[in-house]
C-alpha cells in the first residue's frame, strides 16, 4: 500500500526532529525537490528552508512563507537576483569573496 507524499514527508520530518535536540535549529534544504514538497513541509510546520539554486529559489520562495537561507557559493549575478527578488531571504550561509559581500 503506497503512502501519500504528505504522509511520507511528515514521517521523515518526525524522524529527523526526534534525532536532534531542541537547541538545534532545523533548516530544511529543498534543493532538487519540487515546490509542492516545500509547500507540504510548510503545512507541516517547517518555517525555514535552504536553497542554493537561484532558479529553484525564485520559484519556491515567493510561494512558500518562511525564512529562506541560501547556502553554497553563488555567482555574483545570482546574488543580485536573490537580493532583489526574494524579500524573505533570511541569510546567506557562504560568502566566497569581498565582491560577493559587496553585491549583497
Amino acid at each position: 500500500m503506497a503512502i501519500d507524499r504528505r504522509t511520507e514527508l511528515a514521517n521523515n520530518l518526525a524522524e529527523v526532529r526526534s534525532t536532534i535536540p531542541d537547541s538545534v535549529h532545523l533548516i530544511v534544504v529543498t534543493k532538487t525537490f519540487p515546490l509542492s514538497d516545500a509547500q507540504l513541509l510548510h503545512e507541516l510546520g517547517v518555517t525555514e528552508f535552504g536553497e542554493n539554486r537561484d532558479q529553484e529559489g525564485r520559484e519556491k520562495a515567493p510561494l512558500v512563507p518562511g525564512k529562506w537561507h541560501f547556502q553554497g557559493q553563488l555567482q555574483s549575478n545570482k546574488l543580485k537576483s536573490i537580493c532583489l527578488t526574494y524579500t524573505n531571504t533570511w541569510c546567506f550561509c557562504f560568502v566566497g569573496d569581498l565582491f560577493a559581500l559587496e553585491v549583497i
